[in-house]
């Protein structure tokens, strides 16, 4: 898609759509019509230039409206975003892949795995379930509090902030 310019601004009239196909006819505010539309085509202060795309959307937010700007002297697709309600799910999704993730950096498949290594006769195994029990126990303790405190009306974090509020493991 292209946007038609005059200086520096994307014209946004009624009768000047302020987006075009590539190779079509242009009406211009003056009652002219031009062709062939094409990137950086330019007369009497008129300029075509191909709209840049939007920047990715962060996970976690999503686009609430989107338009065409000037920026950096180009039109781009400026998205307005806004963050998306994190689910009590999304918390509980998140605090098990999280267990998982620190149960694999000792080799096991996942947090349910090494807690029946809890009683084996190889103490290295034994000690490190044993740590990651206690930690686990740990975890939930922080885990209910704040989703205690998200249920009670307080701020919801993200995610990120959710985990980061975890306590570290100590492996003995």
């Amino acid at each position: 898609m292209l946007a038609l310019l005059k200086d520096n601004a994307v014209l946004n009239r009624i009768d000047v759509l302020g987006q075009f196909s590539e190779g079509n006819w242009v009406d211009l505010p003056d009652g002219s019509r031009v062709s062939p539309a094409q990137d950086g085509w330019a007369l009497r202060g008129y300029e075509l230039h191909t709209i840049q795309p939007a920047d990715p959307v962060s996970t976690g937010y999503r686009v609430v409206s989107s338009s065409v700007q000037i920026v950096n002297g180009l039109p781009k697709w400026v998205d307005v975003v806004e963050a998306v309600p994190v689910s009590i799910d999304d918390y509980k999704g998140a605090f098990d892949n999280h267990l998982d993730s620190v149960a694999q950096c000792k080799g096991y498949d996942n947090r349910l795995t090494i807690a029946t290594y809890s009683g084996s006769t190889n103490p290295v195994w034994a000690s490190e379930a044993a740590a990651f029990i206690v930690w686990r126990d740990a975890a939930l303790a922080s885990m209910f509090a704040q989703l205690a405190a998200v249920e009670a009306g307080g701020d919801a974090p993200t995610v990120e902030e959710f985990l980061a509020a975890l306590p570290e493991i100590t492996w003995s």
